[in-house]
């Protein structure tokens, strides 16, 4: 009993390892390039329908105005984006599935692989706004994550939709 009251003692008199710089918010990353973006997306036949389910899809993207430090610095920037997958979706409610990889191309000719995900995605008549994680897995920026923060505008109603439009930016980290 002696030893555990001498080493809670010693606890008690001991400084906290914690730090008042530790305690500070951590802040946002910054933006290292944000594009704006265009293209389309198609899903497989029938299309998305009133009842979930796996869908295949693909996309083609382009890429214009670039901004940010990376752009100052004279990097590459991206033109063209093309990535395919699938997506557990409906015409209504939130896409809680959204897997993808794909091709990047930049400024430069160079080519690069990505993955993607979801972060939301929610369905109106099959469009709707959505945040897709992009880690850009080779190439320039390897390594670096991006969002891809775009509005589906289907092209057809839905039930059936197999095709919509793309606008949005490009953010990558």
């Amino acid at each position: 009993m002696a030893g555990t009251v001498a080493v809670f003692g010693i606890l008690l008199a001991t400084p906290p390892l914690i730090t008042h710089g530790a305690a500070l918010p951590l802040t946002a990353p910054t933006a290292t390039m944000t594009c704006q973006e265009s293209g389309t997306v198609s899903w497989a036949a029938p299309g998305i329908g009133n009842e979930f389910s796996t869908i295949a899809w693909n996309a083609g993207i382009d890429f214009t105005n670039c901004t940010g430090p990376a752009v100052d610095q004279g990097r590459p920037t991206p033109v063209r984006l093309t990535e395919k997958g699938t997506e557990l979706v409906s015409c209504n409610g939130d896409v809680s599935v959204h897997t993808g990889t794909g091709e990047i191309t930049w400024s430069d000719g160079s080519t690069g692989t990505i993955s993607a995900g979801v972060n939301v995605q929610s369905k109106t008549a099959g469009g709707g706004h959505g945040a897709f994680p992009i880690t850009i897995l080779t190439g320039n920026f390897a390594g670096h994550p991006a969002t891809d923060d775009d509005t589906v505008t289907p092209g057809q109603s839905c039930p059936g939709l197999t095709k919509a439009t793309l606008s949005g930016t490009l953010t990558i980290i």
